[in-house]
């Protein structure tokens, strides 16, 4: 079956959402009152257990489709998925050290001071220093995040996919 990312990743996410949806139903399904009718825990169960494995293959076909599909001539998408977090991660720190001191949940900020002679700590790095570093990891991570959108708009044939109905995986 010839499917795009946008496709896998769309159906893994309405499956998801079913799936969710359904199991949600189950501590309901335990009890019911006499001339109710319910849905037994055994059914909401078999169907979890579909809905589980409908995903499952949608994202083994995803990892195929992840791992066939090629940025460049040396980059997959899957290489590009995994490091585009890493740039983003790397701007992040850069962006708070860029913003000012962190304070941790209790908001109390960081021991920049020493109490028996009241040394400060001087910043290893200046505001303008980590900014520029935030801004180039957040290109990187942009440039990532790009090569990402256009390669999952390729199309592929996944064939794990062709023993299935297409309407079971992405109705």
């Amino acid at each position: 079956m010839k499917v795009t990312g946008y496709q896998l990743k769309e159906a893994i996410k309405l499956k998801s959402l079913e799936l969710s949806t359904v199991i949600s139903q189950f501590d309901e399904s335990l009890h019911h009152f006499k001339g109710e009718e319910h849905i037994s825990p055994i059914t909401i169960a078999e169907k979890s257990q579909e809905l589980e494995d409908e995903i499952v293959l949608l994202q083994v076909a995803q990892d195929y489709y992840n791992i066939n599909i090629e940025v460049d001539s040396e980059t997959t998408l899957a290489a590009c998925i995994k490091a585009v977090g890493g740039y983003g991660r790397r701007a992040k720190l850069f962006r708070e050290a860029a913003t000012g001191s962190k304070r941790d949940r209790w908001e109390r900020s960081r021991g920049l001071t020493r109490d028996a002679d009241q040394e400060v700590a001087v910043p290893t790095i200046s505001k303008q220093s980590a900014l520029q570093e935030a801004i180039r990891y957040e290109k990187m991570a942009t440039n990532y995040r790009t090569q990402i959108a256009v390669a999952n708009v390729k199309v592929l044939d996944i064939p794990i996919l062709n023993a299935v109905h297409p309407k079971r995986l992405f109705s």
